[in-house]
């Protein structure tokens, strides 16, 4: 399929599909699923399958812990297999309870990582304020505010969250629906390149099915990355050896990883053209501080990412609250 390039009017640089999830089990644990893993084993997580619509459940309302300690704090659950820099990893989430969730991105181990975090209650990190959504660096097991807004999350419907990582700008986003089409109801950003590259997943504190269907239920949707595509060649920034000049051909005639219309060496030993603006791309080792290396990655059967392929931007369906509102009755049900 032809990759679907999406551009925003909000930001400058172009968005192209790069991975997107779905394949939870049905009725099973995640943890140790594919490439999944869980920090808490009081939580393994929880997956639900009918139809087109995925959930992926916490399964604890516990609380308590320390970043690194693997105690409730460390209730995320990653995928160890996606791997990416410049990107946006975005979702849907529908939580009954009013405590702590969340977005990690760039994760390392469980002690390093950015995280997307809101709350209206009970949460892991001191904001000052109860009702707060905050970007946050754990790094080394502390937590660090790097930027907050006192905003609420919708309870008992369908929000989209997402977190993005460009050239050491982080933005955070927040849309009050399932449809992240428009601007974010909310938005702010912050800089840190303390963490370049990794894994990703989702987060939960406080929060989940506990053993019984009350108030405090929490899930997420699909998994999806929009990988960032700077300078609109084509070629994701991860993957790309002049990563603020245009060269879709990705010509690198000395081959030491950087493309020849921002290589200096180039440049001037060859009669090349360009200056040197990108510095060839994220971390001048040919292109891609991202550990896929791939433009466009997908999974494979085995659940496993595989490079070069595309696939067009699945976006979340109109009224995919109406169908998930009784979705969750025949999933207690079942339960």
């Amino acid at each position: 399929m032809t990759a679907l390039m999406i551009i925003l009017s909000a930001s400058a640089q172009d968005y192209i599909e790069g991975w997107y999830y779905d394949d939870y089990p049905d009725e099973e644990a995640v943890d140790g699923y594919q490439a999944w893993v869980s920090g808490y084993s009081g939580d393994e997580w929880y997956g639900y399958q009918d139809g087109e619509i995925p959930l992926v459940y916490s399964l604890s309302d516990d609380n308590g812990g320390s970043f690194g300690s693997g105690d409730a704090a460390d209730n995320w659950l990653v995928y160890e297999d996606a791997s990416w820099n410049d990107a946006m990893f975005k979702t849907v989430f529908y939580s009954e309870d009013d405590d702590a969730l969340g977005l990690v991105f760039h994760f390392q181990d469980d002690e390093n990582y950015y995280m997307f975090l809101m709350s209206q209650d009970s949460t892991p990190v001191s904001v000052g304020s109860d009702s707060f959504m905050a970007l946050v660096k754990v790094e080394d097991g502390d937590a660090t505010v790097l930027e907050s807004e006192r905003e609420d999350y919708r309870l008992d419907s369908l929000n989209t969250i997402a977190i993005e990582y460009n050239d050491g700008t982080i933005t955070v986003s927040y849309w009050e629906d399932d449809d992240s089409d428009g601007s974010p109801d909310v938005s702010f950003s912050a800089e840190d390149d303390s963490f370049e590259g990794g894994a990703l997943g989702f987060y939960s504190y406080d929060c989940g099915y506990e053993g019984g269907w009350s108030n405090s239920n929490l899930a997420f949707g699909a998994a999806e990355v929009l990988a960032i595509d700077d300078d609109e060649d084509g070629v994701i920034d991860d993957d790309d050896n002049c990563e603020f000049v245009e060269n879709s051909d990705q010509a690198d005639e000395d081959g030491d990883g950087i493309g020849d219309l921002c290589d200096d060496d180039y440049s001037s030993d060859n009669g090349g053209g360009g200056d040197n603006n990108g510095g060839g791309g994220d971390n001048n080792n040919g292109g891609g501080g991202s550990d896929t290396g791939g433009a466009e990655n997908e999974l494979n059967s085995d659940g496993e990412v595989k490079l070069g392929g595309s696939c067009s931007v699945v976006a979340a369906p109109a009224g995919l609250l109406a169908a998930l509102l009784p979705l969750l009755v025949v999933f207690r049900r079942r339960r």
